[in-house]
């Protein structure tokens, strides 16, 4: 894998969102203002990840021509982006990854990665609604199977959270969402079980998913 892809990411997302996929951490990566505070004290895993992140964030950033500034985070660690852009961070197993667009065009945007692995069954539960679970009995899959599709359902609802915050600005839990899957074309439908979010606002979320090597990545957006 090239570090610093455009490509990777782009695949999964509209052609006015723009993205970074970085497989390694660079070599020049550095914190900005308020974000070497913010580091103090992590371990040596979290701050490589974090600053892995922001380097990336602001590679997108410029990409749409922001200059470089300290991306903060708010009171339920989202980032803090520029005046007018809306973005998302993720970050694991050495690779990060982010993407950024401005606030006339989309109220939020998210993107997950996750190692593909499977999800262990006795976490199905916290993850999966009971009709995401019907589903695994009716299509027959075996544990395996269905371990890698609560795992895929898991990123595709950390993406959403990370869309709506900016709209919502509350937590939603895993089961407060049901996804549908349309697997042909690696793309989703989002059902809200929550009063926090309204059904119509939630149907305008978009969003799409794909495997990289030993990775899930997940998107999603909603136009503003």
């Amino acid at each position: 894998m090239d570090n610093n892809d455009t490509g990777v990411l782009q695949e999964i997302l509209p052609a006015d969102i723009t993205s970074i996929f970085s497989a390694r951490p660079p070599t020049d990566a550095r914190l900005w203002g308020i974000e070497t505070e913010m580091a103090r004290n992590m371990g040596e895993k979290r701050y490589a990840e974090f600053i892995h992140g922001r380097h990336t964030a602001r590679l997108a950033l410029q990409q749409i021509g922001c200059p470089q500034a300290a991306i903060g985070k708010g009171k339920s660690r989202e980032p803090l982006w520029p005046q007018h852009i809306v973005g998302s961070i993720s970050h694991t197993l050495h690779c990060a990854a982010a993407a950024v667009t401005f606030d006339n065009k989309y109220l939020g945007v998210g993107v997950d990665m996750e190692p593909s692995k499977q999800l262990e069954e006795k976490l199905f539960k916290a993850i999966c609604r009971p009709e995401e679970l019907a589903l695994f009995d009716r299509e027959n899959l075996t544990p395996r199977a269905a371990g890698e599709r609560a795992k895929l359902l898991f990123s595709i609802k950390e993406s959403i959270y990370k869309c709506l915050w900016p709209s919502v600005q509350s937590f939603i839990d895993f089961t407060e969402m049901q996804i549908e899957l349309n697997e042909s074309k690696q793309s989703y439908t989002a059902i809200p079980h929550t009063t926090k979010v309204s059904h119509d606002f939630v149907q305008r979320l978009e969003g799409r998913y794909k495997y990289h090597g030993e990775l899930i990545l997940s998107t999603a957006w909603i136009t503003a």
